[in-house]
């Protein structure tokens, strides 16, 4: 039962949660944070990810120029 917890349930949670693909919540960003900050480093990384998405998505909204031509219309 702690093996289908932590390998499908957790996972999915964490993903619906903060809106993140599992691979890089669970395995990519984990593995980072307990490279280095160990223990604690694994507790604080799944929110600073989310907080950097959520972050780059902003300025990329923001500052990102589209072009009159892709947000106008095509003139006829």
């Amino acid at each position: 039962m702690q093996q289908i917890d932590d390998h499908l349930i957790s996972p999915n949670v964490m993903c619906r949660t903060v809106q993140l693909h599992p691979v890089v919540v669970v395995m990519l960003a984990l593995l980072v944070g307990a490279s280095f900050a160990g223990l604690f480093g694994m507790l604080v990384i799944v929110p600073l990810v989310a907080v950097a998405k959520i972050v780059f998505l902003f300025i990329w909204s923001r500052y990102v120029d589209y072009g009159d031509e892709l947000t106008q219309g095509a003139p006829d």
